[in-house]
């Protein structure tokens, strides 16, 4: 999931190595990190633990083509893009490996000054920001374990450069 900056266009944007931005298996969350309508977080442990399945992670993967590359986790929206985004995501595919599910991406930075900043910060790992629906639906999967909630279906906003993703 890690950021790796391969060449220049002739307009002078930079394209980055595709990478695995999503994966399935099971997340952990801190209950103060999740606003869960109509969920009694209070009867979960803490940290919550969501998963998210493969099946999932395929129906993801056209959602997130096109979506705005920010630094940091920040909501984007028309009113703010100009402000928060620094990039696109141009193309997005599945893989799977050894039972798990990835969204492998391709970014492209538009701004300079913005990948000096990723690379100069650290955040060169890539998480996906988006918001979901929490099904109370405890489980076990053979390979990532038990779980308590499972993400509905998403609606992915932006992804985001960050020194420490969830999930990596």
């Amino acid at each position: 999931m890690k950021a790796v900056f391969e060449q220049y266009n002739p307009v002078g944007e930079t394209l980055g190595d595709k990478a695995r931005i999503f994966r399935s298996g099971v997340f952990l969350f801190d209950k103060s990190e999740i606003g869960a309508s109509g969920v009694d977080l209070s009867k979960l442990p803490n940290p919550v633990r969501v998963f998210v399945s493969n099946e999932s992670i395929k129906e993801d993967v056209e959602k997130v083509k096109y979506k705005s590359l920010t630094i940091g986790h920040t909501f984007v929206s028309k009113q703010n893009w100009r402000n928060v985004a620094v990039g696109d995501i141009i193309e997005a595919e599945y893989e799977e490996s050894d039972g798990v599910a990835y969204i492998v991406a391709k970014p492209l930075v538009r701004d300079a000054a913005a990948e000096r900043d990723i690379l100069a910060s650290g955040k060169t790992f890539f998480s996906v920001g988006f918001m979901a629906s929490l099904i109370v639906q405890p489980g076990s999967d053979p390979i990532h374990g038990d779980y308590d909630l499972v993400f509905g279906p998403k609606e992915m906003n932006h992804v985001a450069f960050c020194s420490n993703p969830l999930g990596s």
